[in-house]
């Protein structure tokens, strides 16, 4: 697979290529165009003039993608291989023949239809693919969304989803996979860039026709629901259809927001309850620097809450008014420095509680995402409330 087939996991919202469970991103052309958008793409320049004419011929009233028949004779039909492609799937039979009526027909099922038809490959250059959707987008009466085409990935060494052995692709994977590709064409194809907004998924179904066997090239067709072209919309309405060997296996329908990425973190952002304490996962580090006086103590984060830290450490008698601050160090976004207003026992000779002093924004900010993204909750404790000299506010904790 070369370099081009290739899509960046960010895009997918993964952080490792190991994640990304697609490739070879295509566009598809219409099937089929009425005369009177041809008429208008044909008086257009010469050089889209040529590359329509490449590409469409004129067939009973209407211009069909050269590759595709407009009818298939039922003898022709007999011929076709039922395990390839299940052609009522994109053809309807009228008495003795089938004539083409999916205005969208997946590039594996174009390929097969263009070998057994022609003798030869369906396969269009992916500028000119996309040059002629242009065309068609400048069309006051074009309002059809873009079809994307995406191959599925199929590691069976996936842990997640072959932890055992499987004889098909497995349905959670299907889920996952449809997900990606759905937020490859919201960054591609609807005017959102990645970084400025969130997609939140509000409603995901999904339909099983077939099994996806695990041998066999999987297709993933991506379109918005309603088929209309749509520019930066505020929510999204996607179908994504799987086809393999020419057949529709499976379809899954996902409704979402798109959230502008500051209002969505002002929605993500929880108020934790003080007495709320939490326990490190192993995504973060352990060791935590504690500042006192001229020096550094290293300790050990046994618990993390909005108030304070609970450490566990192995020094002798400090002077544990002096502590100044307190600095935690997060895997890819370096250390956290919070101030300590004062501390307090547990009871336990080798434990501490740090308790914050006034936080920033940033920094409140900043100590909720590190809880929510590396914690569990452990319980709630209330030695810092107990032990400190008069009780802290919230407004004391978050500016």
């Amino acid at each position: 697979m070369n370099c081009a087939d290739l899509i960046d996991p960010h895009l997918l919202h993964k952080d490792s290529p190991k994640d990304v469970l697609i490739a070879r991103p295509r566009l598809i052309l219409p099937s089929f165009l009425s005369t009177t958008i041809g008429a208008e793409i044909l008086a257009g320049n010469a050089q889209d003039q040529a590359l329509f004419e490449a590409l469409y011929s004129a067939q009973d009233g209407q211009y069909v993608l050269r590759y595709l028949p407009l009818k298939i004779s039922a003898e022709q039909a007999s011929t076709l291989s039922t395990f390839e492609i299940r052609l009522t799937d994109f053809y309807t039979e009228c008495g003795d023949h089938f004539i083409l009526t999916a205005e969208f027909i997946p590039l594996q099922a174009q390929r097969y239809l263009a070998q057994h038809f022609q003798g030869g490959d369906a396969e269009i250059p992916s500028d000119q693919v996309l040059r002629m959707i242009e065309c068609l987008e400048t069309l006051a009466q074009w309002d059809k969304a873009r079809q994307g085409s995406y191959l599925l990935i199929n590691d069976t060494k996936n842990y997640y989803f072959y932890n055992k052995q499987h004889e098909h692709v497995p349905g959670l994977m299907l889920i996952e996979v449809a997900r990606q590709a759905m937020y490859y064409y919201v960054y591609n194809y609807l005017g959102h860039r990645r970084g400025a907004v969130s997609i939140s998924i509000e409603d995901l179904r999904i339909s099983f026709n077939a099994y996806t066997e695990s041998a066999y090239e999987v297709e993933i067709v991506v379109q918005q629901a309603q088929g209309l072209r749509r520019s930066q919309p505020k929510s999204i309405d996607k179908c994504a259809n799987f086809y393999q060997n020419g057949r529709l296996v499976s379809r899954l329908w996902l409704q979402g927001a798109v959230i502008k990425l500051p209002l969505f973190k002002r929605m993500r952002s929880l108020n934790y309850p003080q007495d709320h304490w939490f326990t490190p996962s192993d995504r973060l580090p352990k060791n935590i620097l504690v500042h006192h006086a001229d020096s550094v103590l290293q300790a050990r984060l046994s618990l993390l809450s909005v108030l304070g830290v609970l450490v566990t450490h192995q020094a002798g008698a400090i002077d544990w008014s002096t502590v100044s601050t307190v600095s935690l160090y997060i895997e890819g976004g370096g250390f956290l420095s919070l101030p300590v207003a004062s501390t307090c026992s547990t009871g336990e000779s080798d434990q501490r509680v740090l308790v914050f002093g006034k936080l920033s924004k940033d920094q409140a900010s900043e100590l909720r995402e590190t809880i929510k993204c590396h914690c569990f909750f452990a319980g709630q404790m209330r030695w810092a409330a107990a032990s400190s000299p008069a009780p802290l506010a919230h407004e004391q904790i978050v500016a």
